[in-house]
């Protein structure tokens, strides 16, 4: 009997933007990269933000429709643009009008979006995946951040149906173990915000990690040749605004995502200040549930992970990769 291939989703939620989310599931990313992995980062932020501004990612180059949009069914071309080429595309499809279809480069939103005649058949995600200019094994899936394409997304992460959205997310991540045979890790990079699309996400994360059943119209991963594995983490400013939020999250959703790991980004004043913080606000009842001893921490390291995005990549400095026992990726590396 085969052993079944095992891919862990790393998912990265914050109650607050800004928090650090975004650098540490790169962070990760590259980490598992490093160990020899092969992670695919999903830019799942759809607010506006990018991580193709971000770093330096260079995309696919993708076979056009008629009319000049994506064909999302088309076989990849296995030629990868420069980051000059991308940048002009992006521009260009900043310009383009409301009412077109959307043209190269193409993001995760198009591939969430994608409706195919054919019921059994999904987009080709891999024809859709970009790379970052310096060679570092990680697939991305960046977001939009241009007007319409956010226009759109907001009415998944705030709207009525985020249900619907979080549907659509599995199923590409079944397409993604069937078309990817290597894949072993998958790290989504969840919106600011703890409601709505990255609320149900998390619990999304959760449900893998408990291996429960998923609901009807979801594919079944019962007998599955994927064994699909769970490391959700919270991501916590070290300030007292974010910090009591996300332990009030943690606290009311124990049982929907039990498995949730409160880390604390850009800590500067030690852990026992901030878990003496915590005591502090929470009493009663909620001091009993220990929530401050779940807490664990990032140093600061503002020369490394504060210029992530002003140096466009993430060296991989024995300081980061000390980061992996914290992000619970040791063990995962080879």
């Amino acid at each position: 009997m085969n052993t079944p291939r095992t891919i862990t989703v790393h998912s990265f939620c914050s109650a607050t933007g800004g928090a650090g989310k975004s650098v540490l599931a790169i962070a990760s990313a590259k980490i598992l990269a490093a160990g020899g992995r092969f992670p695919a980062l999903l830019d799942c932020d759809f607010t506006g933000t990018s991580i193709a501004d971000g770093l330096r990612l260079c995309a696919p180059r993708v076979v056009l429709a008629g009319d000049g949009s994506l064909d999302l069914d088309a076989n990849p071309t296995e030629e990868v643009l420069s980051h000059d080429k991308t940048s002009s595309l992006r521009d260009a499809r900043g310009r383009a009008s409301w009412d077109d279809k959307p043209p190269p480069p193409p993001y995760l939103n198009d591939a969430l979006t994608y409706q195919s005649t054919d019921p059994a058949r999904e987009c080709r995600l891999d024809a859709m995946v970009w790379r970052h200019e310096r060679t570092d094994n990680v697939r991305y899936f960046p977001s939009s951040p241009l007007r319409k394409d956010v226009s759109i997304a907001l009415g998944w992460i705030f709207g009525d149906t985020p249900l619907e959205w979080l549907r659509r997310m599995v199923w590409l991540l079944d397409e993604m173990a069937t078309r990817f045979d290597d894949l072993t890790d998958v790290i989504l990079d969840l919106p600011p915000g703890l409601w709505g699309f990255a609320h149900e996400a998390s619990v999304l994360v959760s449900r893998i990690e408990r291996q429960l059943p998923w609901p009807e119209g979801y594919p079944s991963w019962e007998n599955s040749a994927v064994q699909w594995r769970a490391n959700p983490i919270l991501v916590v400013p070290p300030d007292r605004n974010g910090l009591y939020v996300s332990l009030e999250y943690l606290a009311k959703n124990a049982s929907n995502v039990p498995g949730l790991l409160p880390i604390v980004n850009r800590n500067h004043e030690g852990l026992s200040a901030v878990r003496d913080a915590v005591r502090s606000r929470f009493g009663g009842v909620r001091a009993g549930l220990g929530l401050e001893e779940k807490l664990r921490s990032v140093d600061e390291m503002r020369s490394t992970l504060g210029r992530v995005f002003l140096d466009q990549d993430l060296p991989l400095t024995d300081e980061v990769k000390a980061m992996a026992k914290t992000l619970r990726l040791t063990g995962l590396q080879q």
